[in-house]
């Protein structure tokens, strides 16, 4: 006579709870993987590189639900920046900026490390710009350098 086999017993409670935070990790990657094919398939259309930083800031801004997100290059001591694409008005050209005016582009630019500004209203070093930050209803600042061969770019 064959045995029959005996039924698995039922997961515990660590093991669902541990499987839904497994299958959270696996969806939030996919959407990251997405996001990126479909960033990959946008730049492959142009090699033209005003082309390829509108449609990075257009998929950050996206992605990340931002208000504003802008790209910026620079040359390492030259005192300006050229904002070169910008999320919010996807038909900017090209305009240089003053980083003196950016106290956190210049900050992000020379220490090529991340800043953040979670609450500009109480940040002292954005208190010349507090008007112009209200006027625009910005709340916090990101700026996240971009390093290519060891240089912030």
């Amino acid at each position: 006579m064959a045995s029959r086999p005996h039924p698995s017993p039922a997961p515990s409670l660590a093991d669902r709870d541990r499987l839904r935070a497994r299958i959270e990790e696996l969806e939030a990657e996919r959407r990251r993987l997405l996001n990126l094919i479909e960033l990959l398939r946008e730049l492959a259309g142009s090699l033209d590189y005003r082309d390829i930083v509108h449609a990075v800031a257009r998929r950050i801004g996206y992605t990340l639900e931002l208000d504003r997100c802008s790209v910026f290059l620079t040359a390492k001591g030259a005192g300006t920046v050229h904002l070169v694409a910008s999320y919010e008005d996807p038909a900017l050209k090209s305009q240089t900026i003053k980083l003196a005016d950016y106290p956190e582009l210049r900050r992000a630019l020379e220490s090529s490390e991340i800043v953040n500004i979670p609450d500009v209203i109480h940040e002292p070093t954005l208190e010349s710009a507090q008007d112009a930050l209200a006027s625009r209803r910005v709340q916090s600042i990101t700026v996240i350098p971009v390093l290519w061969r060891r240089v912030t770019i």
